[in-house]
């Protein structure tokens, strides 16, 4: 609740907890969403100025991160690779050192630029930029973007079509539907105007079945960042600063540290051209 606004200058490492919007919720589906009053595609729009150096100092820890996603993938020894929202690449570097043909799209003009001069990958600005025909991509991978887009079945039909046959979806995204969720409620850490919707496990499932997916697995998904990074993103505006000195004068401000809460869902699904899931 609060005076609402139209998001500009969107940063990945943004803090939660900054929503100045309501929630709404379908009474059919169950499925939450940001009210927007209509501007969905402005706030979408806004991510071609963001710019994030913030984002590059967990650098070690996203390329962690990044082969746990791609551990899923292991039944795939090689073969293109599409990733939506891309940001400056460090999935995609993962993920060519493995052998795939790397393709991304990423909307921010200072995370394309940054990809291709620090890690020589050519990302388009958009899908329509990529010029794939239809069923090219062994493999799609959107890591903390579904909830930013503005039209999601849409979206997630057009990726359906450039998939192969029971090519692979992989989705990451915040589970609304969890105790951590429910128990941290307006404090919890994934509510900010960037997200548009916000999906459970059942909902997720859903949208994906409507759009010609099946869903081979849902499982939660934890990260490793910096211990700074875990006060920043967890702790309060007045608490931060304090703890941010202690942990440095501790030396343990950037020790790696995993983190599990259950509140991130990670989830594998193929495009369903039958009712059979091709195992």
């Amino acid at each position: 609740e609060g005076e609402q606004k139209v998001l500009s200058g969107y940063r990945i490492t943004e803090t939660g907890g900054i929503i100045s919007r309501n929630i709404l919720k379908c009474k059919d589906c169950g499925l939450m969403m940001l009210d927007v009053d209509g501007n969905a595609e402005i706030i979408v729009d806004a991510y071609e100025n963001s710019r994030d150096e913030e984002y590059l100092t967990e650098a070690n820890n996203r390329f962690k991160n990044a082969e746990r996603v791609l551990a899923l993938l292991d039944d795939f020894k090689s073969g293109s690779l599409l990733e939506i929202g891309s940001s400056v690449g460090f999935l995609q570097l993962v993920a060519r050192k493995k052998g795939y043909e790397v393709y991304g799209v990423e909307p921010s003009k200072w995370a394309r630029d940054y990809a291709r001069k620090a890690f020589g990958l050519d990302l388009n600005k958009s899908i329509d930029d990529l010029g794939r025909k239809t069923g090219c991509f062994d493999c799609i991978v959107m890591v903390d973007v579904i909830e930013h887009l503005g039209n999601p079945v849409k979206n997630l039909q057009g990726l359906r079509n450039l998939l192969k046959r029971n090519g692979k979806l992989i989705i990451v995204t915040p589970d609304a539907g969890t105790i951590v969720a429910r128990l941290a409620g307006k404090r919890w850490w994934c509510l900010m105007d960037a997200h548009l919707f916000y999906f459970t496990k059942e909902t997720l499932t859903n949208l994906l079945n409507k759009s010609g997916f099946g869903v081979r697995n849902i499982s939660s998904f934890g990260r490793t960042f910096s211990l700074g990074y875990w006060f920043q993103k967890v702790l309060d505006r007045d608490s931060y600063p304090f703890v941010f000195k202690v942990s440095r004068l501790l030396g343990l401000h950037d020790m790696p540290v995993y983190i599990n809460l259950g509140d991130q869902m990670i989830c594998v699904a193929y495009r369903a051209d039958n009712t059979e899931d091709p195992m």
